[in-house]
């Protein structure tokens, strides 16, 4: 599987999101290949889900991407939310 994590230029907050990501996929025992990249990216990368602030939700960027593919966060740190999520998708 793979999951890129999401943000407007790609540096920390996407990183951050990654490394939260990671705990996360962790915790649940799942394999996932992790990337982080900034929104003028997205459209050429191909992923299983996309992770990202609810405030990214909105870009222009993220509009032609399978609404299903998004994870939106509303805060970006919170692992449980990310495992939630994660586990809400996957139905796990």
């Amino acid at each position: 599987m793979k999951i890129v994590c999401v943000c407007d230029t790609g540096v920390v907050v996407s990183l951050m999101i990654a490394l939260k990501v990671k705990q996360a996929v962790c915790d649940l025992g799942i394999s996932a290949n992790i990337d982080y990249l900034d929104l003028s990216a997205l459209p050429s990368v191909n992923a299983d889900f996309y992770v990202l602030s609810k405030i990214n939700s909105a870009a222009g960027e993220i509009k032609n991407i399978n609404k299903n593919k998004v994870i939106s966060l509303e805060r970006i740190l919170d692992k449980e939310e990310i495992k939630a999520k994660l586990k809400a998708r996957l139905n796990l």
